[in-house]
């Protein structure tokens, strides 16, 4: 287990292992390993040559990528120990950009599946031992640090269904953390799904990029302007429990704060919006 931040990581040639590999600022390489179980939080994952790996993982600046391999199986990260945000921050991944499920797959078949993901109810235990089981200083935390994601899994079919997307924009990003906190009962019981999130910032190297994602919507151009924004996609069962998005959001906001924070009215806005920010937006 590597309890702390790191500049770059390989792995090669391991059998029936668990590893964890604490935030690294760039590269994760994972080559000629076998039956693993491997929860790791990086800039970019690649793995070449393995077969039968289950990952946990937080991949904040693109794709995991998987070459030649079969059997892999991946999931969110949801690890937590006390020092783990700060590692996060000194690794320079924000873990609100988590790719972990949009999986490429350089040796793509159409004959054969190389990858997929991992039941929803894979016990915690499946992973790692316990931090007080293996005799470490280091104390684990009921508080998460990567949001968990519903990612680009099949949504649950619903005829009543609605999405909803969330901007919570500079200075009041805690918010955001506060928002999820306060909707575990719904997010528990399946009500409500955060699908993905996103920490939104205009980039230097682009001056047209709000040009190119928002297009003609204004109203998109207006969000993106304003500057740095979390971003949230919320999946509901039914427009009352969608309702209970806009009821937290109200009592957690300021007053001072209402221009801060806009959400989606409509679910065909939640859908234009979702597909311009998550389909285009390069970190």
């Amino acid at each position: 287990m590597l309890l702390d931040n790191s500049a770059a990581v390989t792995i090669d040639d391991c059998e029936g292992c668990r590893i964890y590999v604490g935030p690294c600022e760039s590269s994760v390489f994972i080559r000629n390993t076998k039956n693993c179980r491997i929860v790791v939080a990086c800039q970019q994952l690649r793995l070449r040559d393995c077969v039968g790996c289950d990952l946990m993982v937080a991949v904040c600046a693109g794709q995991p990528v998987i070459e030649s391999s079969r059997g892999i199986r991946f999931a969110c990260f949801k690890y937590s120990y006390f020092s783990l945000r700060a590692q996060f921050a000194a690794a320079l991944l924000s873990p609100w950009n988590n790719e972990w499920s949009n999986v490429h797959d350089f040796t793509h078949s159409d004959s054969e599946t190389h990858w997929t993901y991992m039941p929803v109810e894979t016990p915690d235990s499946h992973w790692l031992p316990p931090l007080k089981d293996l005799e470490s200083s280091t104390v684990e935390t009921t508080d998460w640090v990567v949001p968990m994601t519903h990612g680009n899994r099949p949504r649950p079919p619903s005829t009543s269904s609605a999405t909803q997307i969330v901007f919570i924009y500079d200075p009041h990003h805690a918010i955001a953390s506060d928002l999820i906190d306060r909707l575990q009962p719904q997010l528990t019981s399946g009500t409500l799904i955060l699908m993905r999130t996103r920490l939104w910032k205009k980039l230097k190297s682009n001056p047209n990029q709000i040009a190119q994602i928002a297009g003609k919507d204004k109203a998109m151009s207006t969000n993106l302007n304003r500057g740095p924004a979390i971003v949230l996609e919320f999946y509901a069962s039914s427009a009352a429990d969608l309702a209970q998005i806009t009821t937290s959001i109200r009592e957690l906001v300021p007053t001072d704060a209402t221009n801060r924070i806009l959400a989606s009215t409509s679910p065909a806005q939640a859908a234009k919006w979702a597909e311009n920010i998550f389909a285009t937006i390069k970190m």
